[in-house]
């Protein structure tokens, strides 16, 4: 399955003590109602999803909660070529230490290498890979973002792989939770034009794959009413008990007015002052 949301990604406890933003210096934080989202009609274990040609089933889920989920946009077998690919690049960045087929082999001191391992990134940065290019290129796919963006003319990025180990016997395993922006949310409303953006991403020269991580993080500012949108690739179910992805649904609606409720902590965070 396929999912785009238009906001951040993860959510984290407001009373969670190593959020760096979690405090507004005794102020009034604003907070994210909660709101219940549909299930799927035939097993509510998961949300509710739509096929790839119902444009404006996603367009106005996505409007009201501010993601969506588009089911088989991949085939089984270009799930299970994304997913061998995926240990392929284990292996490699591993040295082979780390073995699909034996659990015992994926320790903290083996998985160091395979990238952001406290987000479950595999890749330092971009990953490029003829299944991986593929599937950037699914028709399918192509068609669930330009339902959602409303153009078939697409300006798109390149990133990584996502690979959660289980941790229900190996808590040391567990990611981190974190507010994940991709993005500077104080220039992102400060702003009043895209100069910023332009400069940066004029200045990247793509001689590394990081690069187009940066190119990721510059999405110019909401001054301009440009829609940008993050989506994942599911390649297998993902049930509660999973772990893994989590967002805030309807963030988009009240994302600047939690960033203004929490600017002094940001601008800690983000090194301005």
């Amino acid at each position: 399955e396929f999912e785009v949301a238009g906001g951040p990604t993860d959510r984290r406890p407001a009373t969670d003590p190593s959020d760096p933003m979690a405090a507004n210096g005794g102020g009034a934080r604003y907070e994210v109602p909660p709101l219940a989202v549909p299930r799927d009609a035939d097993d509510s274990a998961f949300v509710a999803s739509f096929a790839v040609d119902d444009v404006d089933g996603m367009r106005a889920f996505f409007e009201q909660y501010g993601f969506v989920v588009v089911r088989d946009v991949f085939s089984a077998a270009q799930c299970a070529a994304a997913i061998d690919d995926i240990w392929a690049h284990v292996a490699r960045l591993t040295k082979g230490a780390a073995r699909r087929d034996d659990a015992a082999t994926w320790t903290n001191a083996v998985w160091s290498t395979t990238g952001i391992v406290s987000e479950g990134m595999v890749g330092g940065a971009a990953l490029f890979s003829p299944t991986a290019v593929a599937g950037r290129q699914n028709e399918r796919l192509h068609a669930a973002f330009a339902a959602v963006l409303g153009t078939r003319e697409l300006l798109v990025n390149h990133d990584r792989y996502g690979c959660f180990r289980p941790c229900r016997h190996a808590p040391s395993y567990t990611t981190r939770r974190n507010v994940h922006l991709d993005m500077n949310p104080l220039d992102y409303f400060e702003s009043d034009d895209n100069s910023h953006q332009v400069d940066v991403l004029s200045r990247l020269r793509y001689t590394t794959a990081h690069d187009f991580i940066t190119e990721n993080n510059e999405v110019g500012c909401s001054a301009v009413g440009e829609l940008h949108v993050q989506g994942l690739v599911n390649l297998a179910d993902n049930r509660h008990a999973d772990g893994g992805f989590q967002l805030v649904p309807a963030f988009k609606h009240h994302f600047e007015a939690w960033v203004r409720s929490r600017e002094r902590e940001l601008r800690g965070w983000f090194g301005i002052r």
